[in-house]
């Protein structure tokens, strides 16, 4: 599948997901070194199918999601244990730049302080949701974050309102709202 045929694209009212881009755990055989991750190739969808793009509509691939942190240190280490909780390695952090990165799925997550140079404040009303492969993971996924600083926001358990897709929510030291599920599918392919 080319690059851009996957993430998000425009469609004049807004952005529509066409393929989710979840965490996977891309390292559960010992054998596969964490800096070469295997990539899995997918075939093109066909053109019944929902979140194909239609003929003429721009694909718009997702680069990078960024987040605000006052303290870097304590943000790094709550992200680098929930997400070996979900099968990443650690923070990638360029030199020369004061953030942290992570690599999911080929989407950058970085954390770091305003380029303005005021405090970090969170989203009211905004959560960034991501995929576990299972259960267990969601569960060790909330337990990393609580020994981490984070805060919970619901536990780990069937959500109704993800019709009973299992999930959990966080806040992170800064106060960024996160999720995880297991089984959750979202847009049009959810509701067939």
């Amino acid at each position: 599948m080319p690059k851009g045929d996957r993430n998000v694209h425009f469609t004049g009212t807004g952005f529509r997901w066409i393929s989710p881009r979840p965490i996977r755990h891309a390292y559960r055989g010992a054998d596969i070194a964490p800096t070469r991750r295997p990539r899995l190739t997918l075939p093109a969808l066909p053109d019944s199918l929902p979140g194909k793009v239609p003929e003429g509509e721009k694909i718009v691939p997702l680069k990078s999601v960024r987040l605000g942190s006052n303290d870097l240190d304590k943000s790094r280490a709550f992200y680098d244990a929930t997400f070996a909780a979900l099968g990443l390695a650690p923070s990638a952090p360029p030199g020369q730049h004061p953030i942290a990165m992570w690599d999911v799925d080929g989407v950058r997550f970085l954390l770091g302080p305003a380029r303005d140079g005021a405090p970090c404040t969170h989203a009211n009303g905004g959560t960034i949701i991501f995929e576990a492969a299972d259960a267990e993971a969601v569960q060790a996924w909330h337990a990393a974050g609580l020994a981490n600083g984070g805060t919970s926001e619901g536990a780990p358990e069937p959500k109704p309102q993800a019709r009973g897709a299992f999930g959990a929510y966080l806040r992170d030291p800064d106060g960024n709202k996160l999720g995880v599920y297991a089984g959750l599918s979202m847009g049009a392919a959810a509701r067939s």
